[in-house]
């Protein structure tokens, strides 16, 4: 008899599928889609309700940050709207936060204060970044955005920036050093990265906008 969860597991809309004589007991998901990405975030999700949290924040957030540095890599066309995923990536956060808050009695005013300013350096690097990928029309005559070793060092630093804040900002407030990953610089993860990508994003479409702008000027 046909299961409707299959049906619902090998649709577009999941990014998901099945296949062989295990059909819909191991889905095979493709990691470097938007839809896998966010599979891979729901999962971090269910490792944290197992009381995982570490575990989980470690894995999918290497998982994330791998994908993301993939597509930094590859020619793809500029988003007409560059802000859907960081905007998805940020409900997301904002869920994972509010779930951490309602578990916890006390929130340090140090982490808080490595949050924000994390957010602050998110955004902060995101231009170089962004003025370090290159816009061009490609072969095909589409509008597309490609980085190079610069915007993958400017990447690093970021993910740096973001350990580095949530370690050291705490102990400025004299609560001893940070845990990296863990509490509420891990749970606001996604919203650090949605930053940092919308920013690049809103950038470098202005980029293609000026491009396109210089391309009719020429016509004319």
């Amino acid at each position: 008899m046909h299961s409707p969860s299959r049906g619902l597991m090998n649709s577009p809309l999941y990014g998901i599928e099945t296949s062989g004589h295990h059909r819909g007991a191991f889905p095979q998901i493709n990691p470097v889609s938007t839809r896998g990405l966010m599979f891979l975030i729901a999962a971090r999700s269910m490792l944290e309700g197992m009381n995982t949290q570490n575990l989980g924040t470690l894995l999918i957030g290497i998982v994330v940050i791998g994908y993301i540095l993939y597509r930094q890599t590859q020619e793809r066309p500029v988003k007409a709207n560059p802000i859907m995923l960081p905007l998805i990536l940020t409900a997301i956060g904002v869920a994972q936060t509010a779930n951490y808050l309602n578990s916890v009695h006390h929130v340090p005013i140090g982490q808080i204060a490595a949050v924000l300013l994390g957010f602050g350096a998110a955004a902060l690097i995101a231009v170089p970044r962004a003025h370090s990928t290159k816009v061009y029309r490609n072969s095909a005559g589409v509008m597309v955005r490609r980085g190079g070793p610069l915007t993958m060092a400017l990447w690093v630093v970021a993910i740096a920036a973001h350990i580095g804040i949530s370690l050291l900002v705490p102990a400025l407030f004299g609560e001893g050093l940070g845990h990296g990953l863990d509490g509420l610089d891990g749970v606001t993860l996604t919203i650090y990265l949605a930053i940092s990508l919308g920013v690049q994003g809103m950038i470098t479409q202005g980029k293609a906008a000026r491009h396109q702008r210089g391309e009719h000027s020429l016509v004319g």
